[in-house]
């Protein structure tokens, strides 16, 4: 009897014990505290019910420029005010990045979030939502720092043209490129443009040309709404006048090299010239004789000179502060040496390539507005020129076209004399050959891009060589050689392709295409070879190949990888060559593209292209323009 109470005694006690910790085994424990003597949460199939969350943000204002960053702490409590550890919380936002740093509470009932300004340079409101056990509360925080600022004179004579610098910038004074600044005038003088695009230093030059008297107000302003950012400057135009006597004002002058131009302003009110008046003299290339004048008979005269070409902004200001200028440019007229070159050396009958001469004094100036005469001193092939004089440009150049005859040539069967009667005449000759039974190289790539890691494209290409005939030619070398031929400037646009309403892809939208600088082909930076004054050759070179040597199979092809960093893409154009030689004949394909971006990282609107909004080489409209 006794054995059996024991056994029973035990038995009830457990059942006892089971009851007071509540329940069977399939129970669940709650994610808050369960058993507080707050009366916390109930367990609702393992949901928790928080009485309130409290979302704080450290700062009120988050800065406008990329990576400004505020710290977001929610608090939940339960319905009698104890803190609720181990609760999930959900934050949520629009406009704005959201780095989770602890999804659940710690002890004190708190959860934490990094919000950061990733790419959206306007000032603006960023709503936050933190959710947690049903309850949910949410902060508004500020995005602010933005500005807009316009500079220059703020006097211009009647008939007078003047220049205002207007830049964009976020809350680390940083340029804001590719936005669009409206521009208003309160008169009725002339600006420039409605609108202009910024560039990669988030600036836009405006012009603008006084045609009415009186005070006249200049307002820039970006975005719009409550994001708008506005600046103005007031504008006196003077009754005086005050402008370069400038025979023709429409083109810009050409002065020799070391040999002074004087250049003249003519001050007047009224119809009557100002005497006395001191004028300060500048220029952005060249020798002034003078740098203050007194007028006379309202005018005021200095000499300028230069031993360097090219272009000079010549600016004159009275003690009022009213503005003018006159551009100039200085060229070389007395060439010492002439380098002549070929786009391709070998050629297929009836082909036809471009021949330049490129003209340099002695002191390596590009020689501008000189003729070169070309000439054929033998062709084997039958050729032609298609023109047989050409004048240099700005960059010393000057380019005819030559047509290769029916027939093949011995290497180097077909030469081509350039000379010019200027300086000291020089002259040079450069040798082509044209190819009878030429082998045909075809090049060519597929549609896909392989993204070996983060950083790099690599798209794979082919190429063909074959006979006359069309048959493969196997086991010859194929010489490759990669060079840049222009770059791009501008922007990508976030644009509807699929035409729901919605920008689904980035579209590079190109604001001007550039000449590559390296005139010579020498990969140093030659004097007057930096057009855009940044001290450096662009394009640099954005590409190479893999591997270096090629052999054809069987079939006539070798493969190969062009391997470009990601953020290069779309904004560097290339000529791609290969050659082979069999037999002594030579023959030369090439193709001309510009560096592709993957469909999926244009497709990507939710991210910034690669490389970022602007091209790595700025987006202003003109090449001369290093912005």
């Amino acid at each position: 009897m006794s054995g059996k109470f024991g056994l029973t005694m035990a038995a009830s006690l457990l059942s006892l014990l089971l009851v007071a910790c509540g329940g069977d085994s399939g129970s669940s424990p709650l994610a808050g505290p369960g058993n507080n003597t707050g009366g916390g949460g109930d367990d609702d199939g393992g949901q928790v019910t928080a009485g309130s969350i409290n979302l704080l943000s450290d700062s009120p204002q988050i800065g406008t420029a990329a990576n400004s960053q505020v710290t977001l702490t929610a608090t939940v409590q339960d319905s009698n005010g104890v803190l609720l550890p181990e609760v999930p919380v959900t934050f949520s936002t629009s406009g704005a990045a959201l780095q989770v740093v602890n999804a659940v509470t710690d002890p004190n009932g708190n959860a934490q979030a990094i919000l950061t300004n990733s790419s959206n340079p306007q000032n603006r409101t960023i709503s936050v939502t933190a959710t947690a056990g049903g309850q949910s509360d949410t902060v508004s925080v500020q995005a602010t720092g933005t500005g807009i600022s316009i500079s220059g004179p703020t006097a211009v004579s009647i008939g007078a043209t003047a220049s205002y610098a207007v830049r964009l910038t976020d809350s680390n004074g940083n340029g804001i490129s590719g936005e669009t600044v409206s521009v208003s005038s309160s008169g009725s003088n002339t600006l420039t443009s409605a609108s202009q695009t910024t560039s990669a230093t988030g600036t836009v030059s405006l012009g603008f040309t006084a045609n009415t008297g009186g005070t006249d107000t200049i307002t820039v302003s970006a975005y719009s709404g409550s994001s708008t950012v506005q600046a103005s400057i007031d504008v006196q135009v003077d009754q005086d006048s005050f402008l370069f006597n400038d025979p023709d004002p429409t083109q810009i002058e050409t002065v020799n090299l070391n040999t002074p131009e004087t250049v003249t302003v003519v001050l007047t009110s009224g119809g009557a010239p100002v005497n006395g008046e001191t004028i300060t003299f500048s220029a952005t290339r060249g020798t002034l004789s003078a740098t203050q004048v007194s007028t006379a008979n309202g005018e005021a005269s200095v000499d300028i000179s230069s031993s360097t070409a090219g272009p000079s902004i010549i600016s004159a200001t009275t003690s009022d502060g009213l503005t003018a200028t006159r551009q100039i440019e200085f060229v070389a007229t007395n060439p010492t040496s002439l380098i002549i070159q070929a786009n391709d050396t070998q050629l297929n009958p009836q082909q036809e390539t471009e021949i330049t001469a490129v003209l340099r004094d002695a002191q390596n100036n590009l020689v501008k507005g000189q003729p070169v005469t070309f000439s054929i001193v033998t062709d084997e092939s039958n050729g032609q020129l298609l023109e047989s004089q050409a004048t240099t440009d700005s960059l010393g150049r000057a380019t005819v076209t030559y047509q290769a005859g029916n027939s093949g040539t011995a290497s180097d069967g077909v030469v081509i004399q350039a000379q010019t009667s200027a300086g000291t005449q020089p002259s040079s000759t450069i040798s082509l050959t044209v190819g009878g039974q030429a082998l045909r190289i075809t090049l060519g790539t597929g549609n896909e891009i392989i993204e070996p890691d983060s950083v790099r494209y690599d798209r794979e290409w082919v190429a063909f060589v074959t006979d006359v005939n069309g048959a493969p030619v196997s086991g010859v070398n194929v010489e490759l050689k990669l060079l840049p031929i222009s770059y791009g400037k501008g922007v990508y646009v976030a644009t509807d392709i699929d035409g729901d309403g919605e920008p689904d892809q980035w579209v590079p939208n190109r604001s001007a295409t550039c000449d590559a600088e390296d005139v010579n082909l020498n990969g140093i930076l030659d004097q007057n070879e930096d057009q855009n004054n940044n001290q450096k050759l662009e394009p640099s070179n954005d590409a190479t190949f893999a591997p270096a040597t090629l052999t054809t199979g069987d079939d006539g092809s070798a493969m190969f990888s062009l391997l470009y960093p990601q953020s290069n893409c779309s904004w560097a154009d290339f000529r791609l060559t290969a050659t082979v030689e069999v037999e002594g004949s030579e023959s030369q394909g090439t193709a001309e593209f510009t560096l592709s971006c993957s469909a999926s990282d244009l497709n990507n609107i939710e991210a910034s292209p690669p490389g970022g909004i602007e091209s790595k080489y700025g987006s202003a409209a003109i090449c001369s323009d290093p912005n």
